[in-house]
């Protein structure tokens, strides 16, 4: 095991504050996916009446969770030491072709 770990620490230079970094990010997004859970629990247990809180205040943080959430799948690349942040495009797919690649007609 200890031979396996020093080779995959050997293999692995020039990549390590990569994969750190990759890591760090899944590790956060997933993290900040089980807090919007949570949150959205709290919310629905304050507008059902079982907790007595703040609702504006569950509202924000959930506010803020949904911006990490997005925020951290914003980041997708790193070369060198610089974060390049992914753009988001929407195309038009035709109706037609999108209802054949649902049912499985077009492959």
């Amino acid at each position: 095991m200890l031979n396996q770990l020093r080779y995959f620490y050997e293999q692995s230079k020039g990549f390590r504050l990569k994969l750190l970094l990759s890591l760090t990010l899944g590790l956060l997004s997933i993290i900040f996916g089980l807090l919007f859970i949570y949150v959205s629990k709290c919310i629905v247990d304050i507008a059902t009446g079982k907790m007595d809180a703040d609702l504006w205040t569950w509202v924000g943080i959930l506010a803020f969770m949904l911006f990490m959430r997005l925020a951290l799948r914003g980041i997708v690349r790193i070369d060198g030491d610089v974060v390049f942040i992914q753009r988001f495009e929407v195309t038009a797919v035709p109706c037609q072709r999108l209802r054949n690649v649902v049912f499985g007609n077009e492959s």
